[in-house]
């Protein structure tokens, strides 16, 4: 995707978000927890391995939104996962937590920090990691307004992380048995890898019980191929991001996409589902809501379509970026979002129970 150069509202979006994230750490630090007296911070990703995220370059932060504004943790060209999680870096966190305080600007919006009862001890960091995101390669086919390319590309240097790299970072993933979720995520497409298949294949021959789960923008399914490859490697959930009813307002955000090929690129994995007689990857088309694209028939006609289309949940997430496409109506909502279920109470998909869930399916 040839760069398109990003006007004065992306760069007062990109500092002003970056400025609050400070100010909101600082409030927390000082004034939230002294009112709160009876509670201490408390971080699920440092402490329980909660979310170990690998990026394309070989660096390792405690989130996977991160794109340069902090230090990483380490690098898996030198050291392994099991020596970072254990190095200095990790437990100067810790020791921050200790002493309740955020030590990250990002902590003040990472639903991985929590609040714990004052007197309740902190327990001994995990063995190992729970969660692991490896970010294989920044490469993307569009070019969403406020996506921060320009910044992850300085950051991140090459594109891809380099297949060896890759198989040594699954074969510790398999070596332990703490490890319940594999999620290739980070900011570019991770089907633009076309090694991703082999190495979802490859952990679930010696680890079927990991749950191993992705995002996309499904351009590339509209290859039938694409699909079945996909339903054939094993991926257990597969969450696919289309923000519109149509295609112009599909492209307000999603620049450089095509909404016919996306949309196509759902209804082949659905199908490739159909014919292998799959149960799996879940089907989740995630609909993030803007100021524009937040309209009751909009809405109806997405729920209409991704049920025709064969999503098992249809997911209406509200975002604070950009703050100029804030969907006023959906952030003043007592919940955060709308889950549609298509397909069964099986699908228990709601990240951090935070989502009103609508039940379609027959019981």
């Amino acid at each position: 995707m040839p760069k398109r150069s990003k006007s004065f509202t992306y760069y007062f979006n990109y500092y002003l978000r970056y400025f609050l994230r400070k100010v909101l750490r600082f409030l927390l630090n000082t004034i939230y927890i002294r009112l709160r007296g009876n509670k201490r911070f408390y971080c699920k990703a440092i402490f329980e391995g909660w979310d170990f995220s690998v990026q394309s370059n070989g660096a390792v932060t405690c989130f996977c939104g991160e794109f340069g504004l902090e230090k990483p943790l380490g690098n898996v060209y030198r050291n392994t996962m099991e020596e970072i999680w254990r190095g200095e870096a990790y437990e100067k966190l810790r020791d921050a937590f200790r002493r309740n305080r955020l030590p990250l600007n990002y902590c003040s919006r990472c639903a991985g920090a929590v609040l714990l009862p004052k007197n309740q001890p902190y327990p001994a960091p995990a063995a190992f990691m729970e969660t692991v995101h490896i970010e294989t390669t920044i490469l993307c086919n569009l070019d969403c307004s406020f996506c921060h390319r320009e910044f992850i590309e300085e950051h991140r240097g090459g594109e891809n992380l380099e297949s060896d790299q890759v198989y040594r970072l699954l074969d510790e993933i398999i070596a332990h048995n703490t490890v319940k979720r594999l999620i290739w995520v980070g900011f570019g497409e991770p089907f633009l890898d076309k090694k991703l298949y082999e190495y979802t294949k490859y952990v679930k021959k010696a680890r079927p019980e990991i749950n191993i789960s992705s995002s996309t923008n499904a351009i590339v399914f509209s290859h039938t191929d694409n699909a079945r490859r996909l339903v054939q490697a094993g991926m257990d959930l597969l969450v696919v991001s289309i923000d519109g009813p149509n295609e112009e307002i599909y492209l307000k955000y999603r620049k450089g996409g095509n909404y016919r090929r996306a949309l196509q690129g759902i209804k082949n994995l659905s199908e490739a589902k159909r014919q292998a007689g799959a149960k799996f990857p879940t089907l989740i088309w995630q609909y993030i809501l803007f100021n524009w694209n937040d309209k009751d028939w909009m809405i109806n006609q997405v729920v209409k379509t991704a049920q025709d289309a064969g999503v098992d949940i249809l997911h209406f997430l509200p975002t604070f970026s950009p703050l100029s496409g804030i969907s006023l109506k959906y952030i003043a909502k007592p919940y955060f979002g709308m889950i549609y279920r298509f397909s069964g109470p099986e699908h228990d998909y709601n990240p951090h129970n935070r989502a009103k869930v609508i039940d379609l399916f027959k019981k």
